[in-house]
């Protein structure tokens, strides 16, 4: 369709699957997309898995509380050794 776009902006390999973040247009909407893909047949297809965001103000606070968890857990993973 006409209507649907789709922007990949990276993926990250999970072993067997992948995360993908990609910014989509469908029917007539703009939305961030961050969800777990797997392999079958030679066709990468998305689980239920992830998320989706439609305001940019949420994104820009997804993205704050990523570094904030970042930061967390090198902070955790510090004194573990």
């Amino acid at each position: 369709m006409a209507d649907e776009k789709e922007i990949l902006i990276g993926e990250i390999d999970k072993g067997k699957d992948k995360i993908k973040m990609s910014i989509n247009t469908f029917k007539g909407k703009t939305y961030v997309d961050c969800r777990v893909f797997y392999e079958s047949e030679g066709k990468w297809l998305p689980t239920k898995k992830g998320f989706t965001i439609n305001k940019i103000s949420q994104l820009a606070e997804i993205g704050i509380l990523f570094e904030k968890a970042a930061k967390e857990y090198t902070e955790e993973e510090k004194t573990e050794k």
